[in-house]
Formats: structure tokens, sequence, C-alpha cells
């Protein structure tokens, strides 16, 4: 019997890094080093999505270590406005205003610019603010890069990040553990919906983003990848996989995967990906409530 390859793409979002998901600007170098270092370390062709307003003295120098490793990059707005309130000429403007700070960089480096990411992955909740920003899009030469394998990393993250304030070793280490068996759940369910939905395994695209937490556990989770045998390859490559060029037409407020887009467009009744855990959605909600405003994806 054939073995069948399983394939996904990398992708890592709010270079160079998520604010709520990190300890202090102290962390970034680390974060960022740490980063890299595992994705060298098993050779995957990753791309790392910006949020430019981040792209101040440090920043650039942040950047420049992903280039430097060979990484693609690409723009994620300049300030991560969320496009489900947020009005089409102004969301349009960031997106330009993200361009602009990554343009010296991509100069400096001989680079195109080439894929672009919705913040939350919210493509418009109306028929009219969809279609006229996937147009606006493509003029400008852009690829959309969909996610099929979404999660909840950037809620186990932004509580992880403050339990490292807090030198909190007991919280560190459940919500590592906790973070890894979410991973692999994410992983299994979306391996089974997309045999539901799609009648194959397609090349995955993995969403995760630059913070303490995977700093930390990225790793543990390529680990997890491996032992279910998938190999990884370019957002170039995976994106050649005959479903993304699937006509999808959810309109709506939420941040879904590809395959639930797809699942939506043929009329088939959702099945949801596994969430956080009661007592982590409460340390998350408490941490909300507080000064600090973590990041969504």
């Amino acid at each position: 019997k054939q073995v069948v390859r399983k394939e996904i793409a990398f992708t890592i979002d709010d270079l160079p890094v998520a604010v709520g998901g990190s300890t202090g600007s102290r962390s970034f170098v680390n974060i960022t080093k740490k980063l890299v270092t595992t994705i060298k370390k098993y050779n995957i062709p990753a791309i790392g999505f910006v949020n430019s307003r981040k792209i101040a003295s440090q920043g650039k120098a942040l950047l420049n270590m992903w280039l430097e490793a060979n990484l693609e990059l690409g723009n994620h707005t300049y300030s991560h406005p969320d496009l489900n309130n947020t009005p089409i000429k102004r969301f349009k403007d960031n997106i330009i205003k993200g361009e602009k700070g990554l343009k010296d960089l991509f100069e400096e480096n001989g680079r195109k610019l080439k894929y672009f990411r919705y913040p939350c992955l919210h493509r418009g909740k109306t028929s009219r603010t969809k279609e006229e920003i996937e147009r606006f899009l493509t003029e400008r030469g852009y690829i959309i890069a969909p996610v099929t394998m979404d999660n909840q990393e950037w809620m186990y993250a932004s509580v992880y990040a403050q339990a490292k304030r807090r030198n909190d070793t007991a919280s560190i280490n459940r919500i590592g553990r906790e973070y890894l068996l979410h991973m692999k759940g994410i992983i299994e369910f979306f391996e089974t919906w997309s045999l539901e939905i799609v009648g194959y395994q397609p090349k995955h695209i993995f969403l995760i983003h630059a913070n303490s937490l995977n700093a930390d556990y990225l790793d543990k989770v390529i680990q997890i990848l491996l032992k279910k045998g998938y190999a990884f390859v370019s957002l170039d490559e995976a994106m050649s996989d005959e479903i993304y060029s699937f006509n999808e037409n959810y309109i709506g407020s939420e941040g879904l995967s590809w395959i639930h887009r797809i699942a939506i467009t043929q009329g088939i009744k959702l099945k949801r990906e596994p969430r956080e855990p009661a007592w982590l959605k409460k340390m998350y909600n408490d941490f909300s409530r507080g000064n600090q405003s973590p990041e969504k994806k």
C-alpha cells in the first residue's frame, strides 16, 4: 500500500513579536532568536506575516534575522485592524501603510512582497466589504494566505506570557503542557475534517504567532507534526493545492479556517475545532480585564 506524504506550510503571524504574547521588549530579541533557530534546525521554509507598526529601531533588526535565515515575509497590515469594525477605506490605507513599512527591507534583500493575511482571519462580514477588499488586494498583486489548521494558540500565549512575568512556574508548566495537547487535538481534528469535506489530506497551512510560548515550545510542536508524518513545504507549494482555488462564499464575522469556509459554501453543517479548557479561558479573561489588551490572531 502506497503511503501518501502529508505536507504542511508553517505561517507565523504578528512579526516581529506579538505584543500580547511577549514578556516585554527586552524579550523580543530572545523570542526571535529562538524561533528562527528552531525553524532552521528543521529546515522549515516558513513565512512570517508582519505588522509594520512594530518596525521601529529594534523591529527592523528582528525582521532582518528572519530574512538572513532565508525565510519569507508577508504583509499582515500596519497595525492589525479588525475588518469587522474597520471602515473599508481605513483598512485599505492600513494595508498600504503595511507595505511601506516592508518596502525598504525587501529592496535591501532583493525580495518581492507577495502574500497578505487578514488580521483575525476576518475577511468581511458583508459581501461588499469582502469583495472590495479582495479586489483591492488582487489589484496590488497580493495572494491571500488562508489557514487550514486554525487554533487557540494566541490565547495560550497571552496567559503564558503573563505567567512568565509573574514567575509563576506552576502555571507556566501547566499552560505549556495544555498547549501541546491542544495542538495535537487541532491537528487530528483538521485531518479528520478535511477528509470529510474535501475527501483527501490537502497541503495544510498551519497558523501560529511570534511569541514567548512558541519560542519555548515550537520544537515540541514540530515533533508532534513529524510523528504524524508531515513534511514541511513552502507556502508557495501549499497554495498549489487545488483546494485553495475553491470559490468559497462565506460572508460573516467569524475568522474561519479554509476547510470551514468550503464546508459552509457546500451547505455542510460545521464541526468546530477543539477549544481551550475553562480554567485557561478564565485566566485569559482575568488578564484581559487588566491593563493590557492581548492581541488576538
